[in-house]
């Protein structure tokens, strides 16, 4: 959404009026109906505006609210040690194991019970 949100910018500088779905997708170089899902959901966090108000009528866009200033994942130094798996537990099993078969011998055809059978 931020490319989006950036050609209507660089669109509206330039001087192009009205921005449509169909001027950001040369813009972008992308299809218009991946566009228009862009559009609605920046029109919807109020990142985009649609000046135009009457129905059946192409978007003419301008720029809204800001974005945000960070998206996505969280700066891996930021999490500290937030680490749920410890290299004792390799990954699985840290939590305890319950009396019954187990479910990889049974997945073999086998289970432990019969293993261990003399």
């Amino acid at each position: 959404m931020r490319e989006v949100v950036a050609a209507v910018a660089g669109l509206k500088e330039s001087g192009v009026t009205p921005i449509s779905v169909t001027a950001l997708a040369k813009e972008l170089g992308i299809g218009k109906m991946s566009v228009s899902r862009r559009v609605s959901a920046a029109i919807r966090q109020e990142w985009l505006k649609n000046l135009e108000s009457r129905k059946g009528f192409p978007y003419s866009l301008d720029v809204g609210e800001p974005l945000p200033e960070r998206v996505g994942l969280p700066d891996p130094d930021g999490l500290g040690n937030c680490n749920t798996v410890t290299g004792l537990s390799d990954g699985y099993r840290d939590t305890p194991q319950l009396p019954g078969p187990d479910p990889v011998l049974v997945g073999l055809g086998t289970s432990n019970l019969d293993v261990w059978e003399v």
